[in-house]
């Protein structure tokens, strides 16, 4: 797919649900603070940015990608646009539980993709507020350098949304073979 702009995804900084593996809250009350390990790598990560000559800074609107994208800000001095359709999957029932409890019940990618927890999103869902979003901002601009700080499932289907992937079976091979972005993880598509 011939994108109109270069775009850039960064993953928030380590917080301590990383560091335990645990299912995030949601919605937080209170937010998630990244740790003294995430602020330090989206530091370093703001530091490789200043050359990049973004334009725009989108970003979830959670606690940690606004941590994120204040550090990002702060060093490349362009102010971040937050959205509610760039926040992290709402996994439902699973909150403050290990990854692994959901991962033994939604144990494929198509599960995944297709099938709710109880009270929270599926990937699908996820997909079909990050895609009009990330339409309307290619569509906005041209030829613009634009960074958008999110959260690992948002990042790796806008990825897919980018590389043009359009049926249910498609997304689903798709998943199967990727894992997503790293916490600090900056990637140029």
């Amino acid at each position: 797919m011939k994108l109109n702009n270069n775009y850039f995804t960064l993953r928030h900084g380590e917080t301590i649900y990383n560091k335990k593996d645990l299912m995030y809250p949601y919605p937080e009350r209170p937010g998630v603070a990244m740790i003294d390990k995430g602020e330090k790598t989206i530091e370093k990560v703001a530091q490789n940015l200043i050359n990049k000559k973004i334009d725009f800074i989108f970003s979830s609107d959670l606690f940690r990608t606004r941590q994120t994208a204040k550090i990002v800000s702060e060093t490349i001095g362009v102010k971040p646009k937050f959205d509610e359709r760039l926040r992290d999957t709402h996994y439902g029932i699973y909150f403050n539980r290990p990854n692994s409890d959901y991962n033994g019940v939604f144990n494929t990618a198509k599960k995944k993709f297709l099938e709710r927890p109880g009270d929270g999103e599926n990937q699908k869902d996820v997909k079909d507020r990050v895609e009009p979003f990330f339409r309307e901002i290619e569509n906005k601009y041209k030829n613009k350098n634009i960074l958008i700080i999110s959260h690992g499932d948002p990042i790796k289907l806008l990825w897919g949304i980018m590389a043009g992937i359009k049926s249910d079976k498609e997304w689903i091979e798709y998943l199967k073979g990727e894992s997503g972005p790293k916490v600090g993880e900056l990637r140029k598509i």
